[in-house]
């Protein structure tokens, strides 16, 4: 203890800068989110298919009254699609001042992770890697970030035309 009554070393820990994420799973892979991108997670519900849109691309929902496009992650991330579960989620993330929904087959928690704690993404060499943000340790497993700009640019782009 100091003479101020800190343990000695927390100093560092308590301003150590860390980000708020909320994690959730496609397949076992454990995926996260910066949660400033994300607007709310709601349960599956039906979404209406659009004609002329990408593969990832499931429909659109209405969402009080404004319409979102929904985005299947396992698609986008090229993994086989599933049946919806009663654990199935779709989170509604901010891309751009464009609301976009992305299938996800479970949220899990709202945690933090210390920015140290996360490598970023250059050095994997994968298709993927251009939706990965980083990849960090959460406790006993690696935790994949997702770029939220990246996954939603093509369709934030084309709609800020």
């Amino acid at each position: 203890m100091t003479p101020h009554g800190k343990a000695v070393g927390t100093d560092r820990l308590e301003s150590e800068p860390s980000m708020q994420l909320v994690t959730f799973s496609l397949e076992d892979e454990l995926f996260c989110l910066d949660i400033l991108k994300v607007q709310e997670i709601i349960r599956f519900q039906p979404i209406t298919p659009v004609p002329h849109t990408p593969g990832f691309v499931d429909g659109v929902i209405t969402l009080r009254g404004k319409i979102v496009p929904v985005i299947d992650l396992r698609t986008r991330f090229h993994l086989p699609r599933t049946e919806h579960t009663n654990a199935t989620r779709i989170i509604v993330i901010n891309v751009k001042h464009i609301l976009l929904g992305l299938v996800v087959d479970a949220v899990h928690e709202v945690t933090n992770l210390a920015e140290s704690a996360i490598s970023h993404a250059a050095t994997m060499g994968s298709e993927m890697n251009d939706y990965v943000a980083g990849v960090g340790k959460l406790r006993d497993r690696l935790v994949t970030m997702v770029d939220v700009d990246a996954i939603g640019t093509p369709l934030a782009g084309s709609r800020a035309a």
